[in-house]
């Protein structure tokens, strides 16, 4: 299996699926070992694309002194231009077509029609100036968005350009590259009458994604974006709020050291979290990611979505929304906000603050319950909403409650 070091020789220094920019001009395939190496040469702009091609890489890595993004926030939509020709024939356009495709492969055929004045599939082009014609296919490609294509036209009015021209800009309305689709044409509209791209270009998605065992991001790039299938992210550096935003499958992500914030989309999977020794460091889960464990010994973790296993050594750990938990420890130097309204079946605070007094949920429900020396249960949300099914087992420690509660103490 290969090691393809990134070099940047291709026609677009960013993409990371174009051979040319990886050494041996090959890209890098499955088993193989992909490296962006901190480089003397100042890059600027945005990594993007997908590798490998098919299959998983063994490994990804990326320098600590690498300072471009990954993926684009926002994303780029593809756009196709379309010139009309100050020259044109107008009566050569008739019966003439072109075939426009969508970012999600609704397809429309146009037919120029110089007999009549209709707007819609038919471009109706009879009695028609040069700039009405310009027009009228800008209103009928905007026409058909209510029947359901992804595309629209502009100007609304196309301006005469310094050679007599016209120039209309269609775009996709979904960004990235499944916007990158084939122009068709029938009859041959002849070059000296209108001009058209062979094809929408440029669109480009918001995240790469890298399909990979295992993957070391070291990178100080603001936005790292990807989607994938990986083993194991060890994120040993990074900084900036949009630190790290993951989504695919991860089976096991590690926070080693970074500053900045991680976000974990909805619908995606991270078997196992750690943060670790990442004291200005945050990763964020919303409400329907598929975490079973999570550990905390610095840092911040917040998270909507359930948990099997967390333990909070150190920092902070935030449980919110309607998430559940199945286990919970914490030890003496951390910090956990139990603001859900989800059932925690067994808690085990060795140390530190389990804190439940910024909760607003109405009721919710702790099974079991063991509260050693040096650890503190707060309760004082003021709605007394906590069910201590089993009472709390009661090691030592405190436990600070609203007035009027009463909790079994066993």
């Amino acid at each position: 299996m290969a090691t393809r070091t990134w070099e940047g020789g291709g026609t677009d220094t960013g993409n990371l699926a174009e051979a040319a920019n990886w050494s041996g001009d090959t890209l890098p395939a499955t088993g193989d070992t992909a490296i962006i190496a901190d480089s003397p040469t100042a890059e600027t702009g945005y990594f993007h694309g997908s590798i490998p091609a098919s299959g998983t890489l063994a490994a990804f890595r990326v320098g600590s002194e690498i300072n471009r993004d990954f993926g684009v926030s926002g994303g780029v939509a593809a756009t196709a231009e379309i010139k009309v020709i100050s020259t044109m024939t107008i009566a050569d356009l008739n019966g003439k077509t072109f075939q426009l495709v969508d970012s999600d492969g609704t397809t429309i055929l146009y037919t120029f029609d110089s007999g009549v004045t209709d707007t819609s599939t038919t471009v109706g082009i009879l009695g028609l100036a040069i700039a009405a014609v310009a027009k009228k296919i800008v209103d009928c490609i905007n026409s058909q968005i209510v029947g359901g294509s992804d595309m629209i036209a502009t100007p609304a009015t196309p301006v005469v350009d310094t050679s007599g021209d016209y120039s209309i800009t269609v775009t996709q309305s979904t960004v990235g590259i499944a916007g990158n689709t084939t122009i068709t044409l029938g009859g041959s509209p002849d070059a000296s009458d209108i001009v058209f791209d062979a094809a929408f270009t440029g669109g480009i998605n918001e995240k790469c994604t890298i399909n990979v065992t295992t993957m070391e991001l070291s990178g100080q790039g603001n936005f790292q974006s990807f989607d994938g299938t990986q083993a194991t992210i060890n994120v040993n550096d990074g900084g900036g709020t949009d630190m790290l935003h993951l989504s695919g499958t991860v089976t096991t992500l590690r926070v080693l050291g970074s500053s900045g914030i991680v976000n974990v989309a909805d619908s995606s999977t991270v078997t196992t979290l750690e943060l670790v020794e990442a004291r200005f460091a945050e990763v964020i889960m919303g409400t329907s990611v598929t975490n079973t464990n999570i550990t905390v010994s610095a840092g911040k973790v917040s998270t909507a979505s359930n948990v099997t296993t967390a333990e909070a050594i150190s920092g902070i750990l935030v449980i919110s929304g309607s998430a559940t938990c199945t286990t919970l420890t914490q030890h003496s130097s951390a910090l956990v906000q139990y603001t859900t309204s989800g059932t925690l079946t067994t808690l085990v605070v060795n140390g530190g603050t389990f804190d439940m007094s910024q909760s607003t949920a109405a009721s919710v429900t702790i099974t079991n319950c063991t509260l050693m020396e040096g650890g503190v249960i707060d309760e004082r949300s003021g709605l007394g909403g906590g069910v201590w099914t089993n009472g709390i087992i009661s090691k030592g420690g405190l436990v600070l409650t609203d007035i009027g509660r009463t909790i079994t103490l066993v």
